[in-house]
């Protein structure tokens, strides 16, 4: 949900990507992999908040969705982040 606030685009539609198509959750990963997240915010975003802030917002999505549940962070975990 927060990639699609974000993004302004939907998760269940197909973006592509270097050759392959995906999700929005593929296609945010392949941003942020190729260093470029910021590639995904909305163009309106970027003239109301800070990039690092928008940056860690994706980053802390990303981190929510990781195949392996285990890998996730725990929702305090998430509040830490969020607050400092």
């Amino acid at each position: 949900l927060v990639l699609e606030i974000i993004s302004g685009k939907n998760n269940s539609s197909v973006y592509q990507m270097d050759g392959s198509s995906g999700n929005l959750v593929t296609y945010t990963w392949r941003l942020w992999n190729n260093g470029s997240p910021l590639d995904l915010a909305d163009p309106s975003f970027q003239d109301r908040y800070e990039t690092n802030e928008i940056t860690r917002c994706i980053h802390i999505a990303l981190l929510c969705v990781q195949e392996e549940a285990d890998d996730r962070p725990t929702m305090s975990a998430i509040l830490q982040m969020i607050t400092t």
